[in-house]
């Protein structure tokens, strides 16, 4: 039993390691960077605008982001007064660092203007974390399951050892958390507004009807993608926004 928490401890710990490493890697690249040593200074001298442009127009032509500059191009879109980008800057920053505060400051950002799908619930930290966390999750799991497997099943088989009862137990224990955690995968995703004035739709196209109208900052689960289309959920109903208007 010890052997078997030693190993499970050590599997833990070496995943958990190579996401923040990966982390830190990610935040050296930066770091060097001409183009985002540029926008630190433009920051530092509170030119936030320009310092906003140069970050975005990083991300944008590289495809990389890192934790620390979400957060700082999170922090200059509020500085900038554009709070639909502002949250949806932090919406990305949770899935690296998931945290209460964070959730409670978007919050309180969503209840400032009035604005709909931000709300926090006692899951919603539980939600990112697993989130971020789901594939060491399910490969600890695995990990768990053959273990236990080989010391029940395999032993008594081939050596006709006695165990303790309580492996029988712990693998049954793990084999169904394994059934649950791939029964439960993490898709439920977040769109924010981008646009002010977005028609939301009864169908995906032009000749649907208007359901509602929402400005920019509301937030919505996303359900699928059709073309320049995308299906969300609306006052629990399925309905459609244009791709075009959201981050």
């Amino acid at each position: 039993m010890q052997l078997f928490f030693t190993f499970f401890s050590l599997f833990f710990t070496f995943f958990t390691q190579i996401a923040y490493s990966q982390d830190i890697k990610l935040e050296k690249n930066f770091q060097t960077n001409a183009n985002i040593l540029l926008a630190d200074s433009l920051l530092a001298t509170k030119n936030y605008k320009n310092a906003l442009i140069i970050y975005e127009t990083y991300v944008k032509q590289t495809q990389k982001e890192s934790p620390t500059l979400l957060l700082k191009m999170a922090f200059l879109s509020e500085k900038t007064n554009d709070f639909a980008k502002a949250l949806y800057y932090l919406q990305n920053y949770q899935k690296y660092s998931p945290s209460l505060e964070l959730l409670d400051k978007m919050e309180n950002l969503a209840q400032k203007y009035s604005l709909e799908g931000h709300q926090k619930s006692k899951y919603s930290f539980l939600n990112v974390f697993y989130t971020k966390f789901y594939t060491y999750l399910l490969i600890i799991t695995i990990f768990a399951v053959i273990l236990l497997f080989r010391w029940t099943i395999w032993s008594n088989w081939r050596q006709n050892t006695h165990l303790p009862s309580r492996f029988p137990i712990m693998f049954l224990f793990f084999l169904l958390l394994f059934v649950l955690i791939i029964n439960f995968y993490p898709s439920q995703k977040q769109v924010i507004l981008a646009q002010d004035n977005t028609l939301v739709m009864s169908m995906p196209s032009a000749g649907g009807r208007v359901l509602a109208i929402r400005n920019k900052g509301n937030s919505y689960q996303l359900l699928s993608e059709q073309d320049n289309w995308v299906e969300i959920m609306f006052e629990n109903k399925k309905s459609y926004i244009k791709k075009s208007q959201i981050f």
